[in-house]
């Protein structure tokens, strides 16, 4: 019996000097480029959608723990009704596989849209857009929502 006790006492000790299990780092895709593909509105229609996208990784802490990129970049839709078309600014995180993003409208007194999605493999996005959270002087436009799906046109740089 006393032997048994120092032994886990003995193990206990051994245990609890050892560091414990490395957390999770969490990695921010890099999306930076060029981007193109479909956008499907309840409001315009189908379209095409164009993205310029930049990341930044912003470290995460305590240091080692990765980082959270940030996103900035420019947009384009074009529909086959010009008045739906539009373009402006980029603004977003991208963590792991789950990126979110507003596309901020030309116009900066109307609503962004709101881009929730996820990249695989560094390679294409695929997600849903919807009416974004506005401060009272906007313009409230017509809600609207849908899906986007963008691949990232290859050998093209950000600009």
């Amino acid at each position: 019996m006393r032997r048994s006790l120092t032994t886990m006492l003995c193990a206990a000790a051994l245990a609890c000097g050892r560091s414990s299990p490395a957390a999770p780092t969490l990695r921010a895709v890099d999306i930076t480029g060029n981007w193109s593909g479909s956008i499907n509105s309840a409001v315009a229609g189908s379209g095409t959608l164009l993205l310029i996208l930049n990341r930044y990784c912003l470290p995460l802490l305590p240091p080692g723990n990765g980082c959270q990129g940030q996103l900035t970049g420019k947009w384009t839709t074009i529909f086959p009704n010009p008045a739906y078309s539009d373009s402006g600014a980029v603004f977003g995180w991208v963590q792991d596989s789950t990126t979110e993003f507003s596309l901020n409208r030309r116009d900066p007194n109307i609503c962004p849209f709101l881009v929730t999605a996820t990249v695989s493999r560094g390679t294409s996005i695929n997600g849903k857009f919807g009416a974004q959270g506005c401060i009272a002087t906007m313009t409230f436009p017509t809600a609207d929502s849908g899906t986007v799906s963008v691949s990232k046109v290859e050998g093209a740089r950000a600009r």
